[in-house]
């Protein structure tokens, strides 16, 4: 019954797709919806990535984007549950796997390009410091020097904590700004910051 619930509330972010997925409460609050997961994945595609680390990929949102526009993706999430979720979402494109582990100890070689969305909140649901996110906004953003990458923020984020090389586009959905995004490397467009 919790299944067909979250089903039926998933359809606002994922359309026909929420009919053969599985949720989790926190995982469906937090999924980007799948038209913006189609913006992430169209500039992957455009910028000619092969492979993706998604680091925290939640329910697998982003990472079923990604691979449907034709990029291996190599997802990874620190919580077992959710990581089970996003596998079974996954199933379907055998150009994804998931993995259960920490962002930080994810084998990068062979990835072309990074996608995190870190996790924001404690559990209580508190706000926390870029330090304290899960990966910390320092450890992701010191991964740019290595490779293209884009990280989804929210769209407060203070300005001061956005990388000075890169381009921060924020995006808005029926009138709601719900996410910014920061790209670095070949995923930034030239000339916009």
């Amino acid at each position: 019954l919790t299944q067909a619930r979250l089903r039926r509330r998933g359809e606002a972010k994922f359309g026909v797709f929420a009919s053969s997925m599985l949720f989790t409460e926190a995982g469906l609050e937090q999924a980007t919806r799948l038209r913006v997961a189609a913006l992430h994945a169209g500039r992957m595609r455009a910028a000619g990535v092969g492979t993706v680390a998604d680091l925290g990929c939640g329910i697998g949102g982003d990472a079923l984007a990604i691979a449907g526009a034709g990029c291996a993706v190599r997802a990874v999430d620190a919580d077992e549950v959710t990581a089970a979720v996003a596998g079974f979402n996954l199933a379907p494109l055998p150009e994804a796997s998931v993995a259960h582990g920490r962002a930080e100890d994810a084998d990068l070689s062979g990835v072309d390009a990074v996608w995190a969305d870190p996790a924001r909140r404690d559990a209580s649901g508190r706000r926390l410091p870029v330090e304290g996110w899960s990966p910390s906004l320092p450890w992701l953003l010191s991964l740019a020097a290595q490779r293209p990458m884009g990280v989804k923020l929210g769209p407060a984020i203070d300005h001061d904590q956005l990388p000075d090389d890169g381009e921060t586009q924020w995006v808005t959905v029926d009138g709601e700004t719900v996410e910014a995004v920061a790209w670095t490397g070949s995923l930034a467009r030239q000339g916009v910051r």
